[in-house]
């Protein structure tokens, strides 16, 4: 009985996020942006290396994309070289090209599987730990890195590291907290056996990212919020802080 009525309470939660996230999109005009980037890559059930997505997973995610690669495109500016890091699937640098087909392109990830499966797909991916950015060779003029910076053990020596090289513009985004916390997840529940891209290691409010990226050299440029509901609903904040995440939040950073 008690299996049963978890099961239930399980598909209410998912529906309850889908018609959510949904409101959202609408709400934060990324409708469009959203119907063109599924007719680029259908299906990303795949976007991750360790996991395969479920429906609820794939619209959450593609809205997720809908709203990296609208803020990715207003803030680029005329840099074409473009890296990629912690890219687990190269979608986000096919989108990109879609739309900016000049663009030179490479994605840097940890993970070899992700390496073979993007220049399998045709894409440039290099091996490398993101905390070493600087020894990767890698010449480029903006870098992007999307829902990495909280999985690093140390993200103030990969800021740092990033300055070294010709980079000139950094667009980031992170998991939006009101308030900042350690993530770790899986240690609160005795778990072990999991990677690197299961486990998120600082999740910081705007405010405290912002002082890590002061302290790294680097200089804000603009930010701004993706919610998973729609703000005429506020009390969704707290069921999405209970059972996920409220948004995400991006980050244009400049070398002062």
């Amino acid at each position: 009985m008690y299996a049963f009525f978890k099961e239930k309470a399980r598909q209410f939660y998912c529906h309850l996020k889908r018609w959510s996230i949904k409101l959202a999109v609408r709400q934060q005009n990324l409708l469009k942006i959203c119907y063109q980037l599924s007719k680029l890559i259908p299906d990303v059930s795949e976007q991750y290396t360790s996991v395969k997505l479920d429906i609820y997973y794939c619209e959450k995610v593609r809205a997720l994309h809908a709203f990296q690669i609208r803020y990715t495109l207003k803030n680029i500016g005329d840099y074409k070289n473009i890296v990629d890091i912690g890219d687990s699937s190269g979608n986000h640098l096919k989108y990109l090209k879609h739309f900016k087909p000049d663009l030179n392109c490479v994605s840097v990830n940890l993970d070899s599987r992700a390496v073979d499966k993007i220049n399998a797909e045709g894409g440039k991916a290099v091996l490398c730990d993101a905390h070493k950015i600087n020894e990767a060779g890698i010449k480029a003029d903006a870098a992007l890195s999307f829902e990495m910076v909280e999985h690093l053990d140390n993200p103030l020596e990969f800021l740092r590291n990033l300055k070294k090289i010709d980079i000139r513009k950094l667009i980031i985004t992170v998991p939006y907290r009101r308030v900042s916390q350690v993530g770790l997840y899986q240690y609160r529940d005795g778990n072990i056996g999991f990677g690197i891209e299961d486990v998120h290691v600082f999740e910081l409010c705007p405010y405290d990212w912002e002082l890590l990226f002061k302290y790294s050299g680097w200089k804000l440029d603009n930010m701004k919020i993706f919610y998973q509901y729609p703000t005429y609903l506020p009390f969704l904040r707290y069921f999405w802080n209970w059972h996920d995440f409220e948004g995400f939040v991006g980050f244009t950073l400049v070398k002062p």
